[in-house]
């Protein structure tokens, strides 16, 4: 195949942003990986308590909420034979969204569904690259308010704000920031299902299904 010079510059974005991925992933530090690994313990925890798992985030974040969420109700492998773990994207309703945009306010949008849906026993785990989404960090807020568990998944920019756990992706940019968010997920939902299956409830996750 014939490599045109624009393929050449295409090919050294892809070698950069490769080479970026590789150096941000060792970056990952040990305080980064043990937030990860008291994440995943307060998420068994919140299941095994009978309690759900709320998740929110905005754009590409948004995407990763329904994809966490899908992981735990589903599964991420076909091994994996268990029960639905009770985990829900507060990103999926765009009734919900639209009109609570409209009638209250954008920044409001998951504080609202929060004070809906959730409850004592519950764990809200909110996701935002900078670290300063509005509706993010107020659903944080009502989430404390109404005593549930709260984690926060961001980036470099750690805001000072009262949460139970705080993950730091350690990206210099939007897009890597991400990669690693979805990188540290799928380590939580593994971790999680680890606890499960050393935890009290294990028979009922797995045996009854």
């Amino acid at each position: 195949m014939k490599i045109f010079p624009m393929d050449q510059e295409i090919l050294q974005i892809i070698k950069k942003d490769r080479t970026d991925l590789m150096e941000e992933l060792s970056l990952l530090s040990e305080s980064v990986m043990k937030s990860a690994i008291n994440a995943s313990k307060l998420i068994a925890e919140t299941f095994e308590n009978n309690g759900k798992l709320l998740i929110a985030g905005n754009g590409g974040s948004a995407a990763d909420s329904q994809h966490l969420a899908t992981e735990f109700v589903i599964r991420l492998n076909k091994k994996d034979i268990r029960m639905g773990l009770p985990a829900i994207a507060l990103t999926t309703d765009s009734s919900l969204i639209t009109a609570g945009a409209n009638d209250i306010g954008f920044d409001r949008i998951f504080e609202r569904q929060i004070e809906a849906l959730g409850n004592e026993n519950d764990l809200f785990l909110g996701i935002s690259t900078s670290g300063n989404s509005e509706n993010i960090i107020n659903g944080i807020k009502k989430a404390h308010s109404m005593k549930l568990k709260t984690i926060l998944l961001t980036g470099r920019n750690v805001p000072n704000i009262n949460t139970d756990i705080i993950i730091n992706g350690p990206g210099n940019g939007v897009s890597q920031i991400q990669t690693l968010h979805s990188f540290i997920e799928h380590l939580i939902v593994k971790i999680v299902l680890i606890y499960i299956k050393n935890g009290k409830k294990v028979d009922f996750f797995y045996k009854n299904c």
